[in-house]
This record gives C-alpha cells, sequence and structure tokens, in this order.
C-alpha cells in the first residue's frame, strides 16, 4: 500500500460537512471541493508544526499547481490552515508521504529545529537568539541567563561585562 491510500485525507466538501465550526468561504467550496484537505496548522502551532509546514512548502514546490493553501476562522482558536491538493497529483503523495513520516517521527527535518538553552521550548532555526553561550527562542530567555554585574547587580550579558565584572554603566562611572 502507498502512502497516499495509507493516508484518508477527505475533500474539503467532506470536510466542510462535518466542520459546522468553522466559517468555510462558499467560493473556495466551490473552486476546491474536490481537493484533499491535507496537512493543518492554526494560530497556536508550535515550532515543530511550523517546520513540518515549512519542509512540505520546500518539498512541494515543483508541483505547485496541485497545491494550494485555504483557512478558515474558528470561535475557540482564531484560525485553522490547511495546505488543499487535487487527488492523484505529485503533491498528494508528497504530502501522504510526509504525513506517514510525521507519524512515524513528529518533524521533518531535524534541521529546520532546535531547543532553546534556557527554557527546553522548540524553536525554528530562523527565529534562533544567539547569546554568549547558546540559543534560545527569545529575548527573554536569553536574559534570563545573564550574570548580575558586580557592581549594580543589573542583569547584563557576559559580552558585556569587563575582566573585573562589571557592566559598561559602571564601568563608565568609574572612569
Amino acid at each position: 500500500m502507498d502512502a497516499t491510500e495509507s493516508m484518508n485525507f477527505n475533500t474539503l466538501a467532506e470536510y466542510a460537512r462535518r466542520a459546522e465550526s468553522f466559517s468555510i468561504n462558499h467560493d473556495a467550496l466551490d473552486e476546491y471541493g474536490d481537493w484533499l484537505v491535507t496537512f493543518g496548522w492554526n494560530r497556536d502551532s508550535d515550532a515543530i508544526m511550523m517546520a513540518n509546514k515549512a519542509s512540505i512548502e520546500e518539498m512541494t514546490e515543483k508541483d505547485e499547481e496541485n497545491i494550494t493553501e485555504i483557512s478558515f476562522n474558528h470561535f475557540a482558536c482564531g484560525w485553522v490552515a490547511y495546505k488543499l491538493v487535487k487527488k492523484d497529483s505529485l503533491a498528494h503523495q508528497l504530502i501522504a508521504e510526509a504525513m506517514c513520516s510525521i507519524s512515524e517521527y513528529p518533524i521533518l527535518e531535524d534541521d529546520k529545529i532546535t531547543t532553546c538553552d534556557s527554557c527546553d521550548h522548540y524553536v525554528l532555526m530562523e527565529e534562533v537568539v544567539y547569546g554568549y553561550d547558546g540559543s534560545y527562542c527569545s529575548e527573554d530567555c536569553k536574559r534570563s541567563e545573564w550574570i548580575p554585574c558586580d557592581d549594580c547587580g543589573e542583569p547584563t550579558d557576559q559580552d558585556d561585562l569587563d575582566e573585573d565584572g562589571f557592566c559598561d554603566d559602571c564601568e563608565l562611572e568609574e572612569s
């Protein structure tokens, strides 16, 4: 059995009949009703989901006429979006294989994601904030790793302390 047979994707028309809490655009339903609903994400998707989305977009570039993106409003999560593909297209085959892979291991490409050295959350490589001694998911996490100035006690990036442990502001006051 190939991946397209093992992944039981619904058409947009089938999905719309069951998804009563989504506000599906009827023009989209007319145009894409027989296309298959595949990979999805929403406003609150984590870094793993967004890394997988980026991987899927890269792998389906060569069949872009058979894939589109559609989004719907939803009362609970703001919005959801899906990749729609034409049945039996190359994009269909590629996404089905990707979804089979995700069912076995949650990340399509490990090099698109890392963990924050402070809080251990996943972060997309393109959004990493680098610090003196690690990579972080945000400036706040980077600051949590800062060390206090020996004089004023203010949290300071280790790069900004002089050899005596003073921050730039305290160093200027001593001069």
